[in-house]
Order: structure tokens, then C-alpha cells, then sequence
């Protein structure tokens, strides 16, 4: 079975012993899943720090990031780095807050996935949002599906390594992982979702989001006009998005 999966990250800041990790570690080994931990970034790490670009923030987010969520996208970014360290075409990238659903079916669908005839750059795994379908290809008994523009929900998702190379491509970051996705055009990606959703996230029951408190507290501070500013940036991205759409549409290979 091994031959058919993508090499496989679970991005953790958790301790050796903690609840992430055992919830992680149990579903992957029941599924005799190989896989390795990648040590998530923290806020006050210097490549958390330097990786943040607060100016192109100002020009090109709704508002200023919290430390969490870029130490968030810094983990990703590990995760994907140790991903290209290898020779795998395809990596699979979990969260550890993560849980399988259907988890005597992910297997096949995994590889049902890498097999159909469907270009991408990211195949997302989670959608938080129920969003219309615009476009899709059946796969065994789910669906490569296009919903127009990505929705937010990084929980897992499969990787190619175009794919990764683009995010990496980025010297600083300036948006949250999920928004930055929305932005596909920037960085030339084609960003497709699984329906339904094959795993699903799980934190309110591994003691809480890492990243909800401190992201409350930025947009607590935030003055009216950054409100204003989220308008025009939504506007924005909705022109930019008709512009570029049928560029990173689905596609058959």
C-alpha cells in the first residue's frame, strides 16, 4: 500500500506526549500510514520574525497579521521545504488537529486522487466554508471539484512540488496561509478542493485553537478605517479573480 502514498508531514508545535500528537500518531499508524512530524515555528522565533513583511501587509491584507498566524504559515513553509528535501511528486500536509473521516476509505481515495486526470497545485482536503461547485470530475466515489475561488481551511492538502516551490518562492509573507490562497493567481496556482471533505478539524477537542486568541486580540486593536480598507481589498480580489479565473479553472490533463 505504501507505493501509492504521497510522502506525508504533520505540522506540530505540540509536546512529545500531547494530545495533537498522540490524535495524529494514532490515526496514521491504524492506517500503517508512514509519516514524520515537522516542529512547527513559534511567534518569537527569528525566522517567524523575519519571514513577516509588515509594509506589504499595510498594502496588500485586510489587516495586520498575529505572530501565530505567521508562525503558522512559517510551519507550512518547513513542512514544504522538507517535502522538496525529498524525491516524492506528491506530499500530503496535515495539521495536527486533524481527523480522518472515513478513515477506511482515505487510502484508496489518496490514490485515487493522485491518479485522476486533473491538473492542480494544491487539491484541499477541508473547506470550512459549503460553498457552490462551479466545475468538477468524479474520482472513485468523490469529486475533484473547483468552487471559482479557494476557500479558507488548511488542514490538509496535497502538494505537488510546483506547488511548493511557488509558496516558497515568496522571500516574506504577508497574508494568513488561507487567505494567501485566494491570491492564486499571485503565485500561478491552480487551488482545487476534495468534496465531501476527507478529514475535518478537531482542535476544540485537543484543547483549542493556537492561533484564535491571538488573532482576536489584533482585530481588537484594529482602528474602523481597517474595516473600510478589508472592503476595498475584497473588491480587489473579486476583479482580479474574474480576470484570472479561467486561467486556474479545472483542468484535465
Amino acid at each position: 500500500m505504501t507505493s501509492s502514498l504521497p510522502v506525508t508531514f504533520v505540522v506540530t508545535v505540540d509536546a512529545e506526549a500531547g494530545p495533537r500528537r498522540k490524535s495524529a500518531n494514532a490515526q496514521l499508524s491504524a492506517l500503517s500510514w508512514p509519516f514524520a512530524f515537522v516542529e512547527g515555528l513559534t511567534p518569537q522565533c527569528a525566522e517567524t520574525i523575519q519571514l513577516y513583511d509588515a509594509r506589504q501587509n499595510r498594502r496588500h491584507s485586510k489587516r495586520p497579521l498575529a505572530p501565530a498566524e505567521v508562525a503558522a504559515y512559517a510551519s507550512h513553509r518547513k513542512a514544504m521545504r522538507a517535502f522538496l528535501d525529498t524525491d516524492a511528486p506528491t506530499a500530503l500536509i496535515l495539521e495536527d488537529d486533524f481527523r480522518l473521516l472515513e478513515p477506511e476509505a482515505f487510502a484508496a481515495r489518496i490514490a485515487a486522487l493522485q491518479q485522476a486526470p486533473v491538473e492542480w497545485d494544491i487539491l484541499k482536503l477541508f473547506d470550512f466554508q459549503d460553498r457552490p461547485v462551479v466545475d468538477s470530475v468524479a474520482v472513485a466515489d468523490i469529486a475533484i471539484v473547483s468552487h471559482g475561488s479557494p476557500t479558507a481551511g488548511m488542514v490538509g492538502y496535497l502538494i505537488t512540488r510546483r506547488g511548493a516551490e511557488s509558496f516558497l518562492s515568496r522571500a516574506t509573507v504577508y497574508r494568513q496561509i488561507d487567505e494567501d490562497i485566494k491570491f492564486f493567481w499571485e503565485l500561478k496556482l491552480r487551488v482545487l478542493s476534495v468534496k465531501p471533505n476527507l478529514v475535518t478539524d478537531v482542535s476544540a477537542e485537543l484543547g483549542g485553537s493556537l492561533i484564535e486568541a491571538d488573532r482576536n486580540e489584533v482585530k481588537l486593536r484594529r482602528h474602523w478605517t481597517v474595516s473600510v480598507k478589508a472592503l476595498g481589498q475584497t473588491a480587489l480580489r473579486q476583479i482580479n479573480y474574474r480576470r484570472h479565473r479561467k486561467h486556474y479553472s479545472l483542468k484535465l490533463k
